[in-house]
């Protein structure tokens, strides 16, 4: 939610994660698995921020193709 919030309206990024909250789920813990082993904790933390944003920008071009309402 701290990629959305900065950049779009906290009501666009509440219905966003909504839609899509199964991903941003998914994705968080694959992160925190990864951050349990010794050496790849010290990667994982801008590797984690990088696929936050990308996922954040898929899930935002997929919302804007298809009508809210649907």
């Amino acid at each position: 939610e701290m990629v959305a919030i900065r950049r779009m309206t906290p009501q666009d990024a509440i219905v966003l994660r909504k839609r899509f909250g199964g991903r941003v789920v998914i994705a968080g813990a694959i992160i925190v698995f990864c951050m349990t082993v010794p050496v790849l904790n010290l990667l994982i933390p801008v590797l984690a921020a990088a696929s936050m944003v990308h996922i954040f920008e898929s899930m935002r071009q997929k919302a804007a193709a298809v009508p809210a309402n649907r």
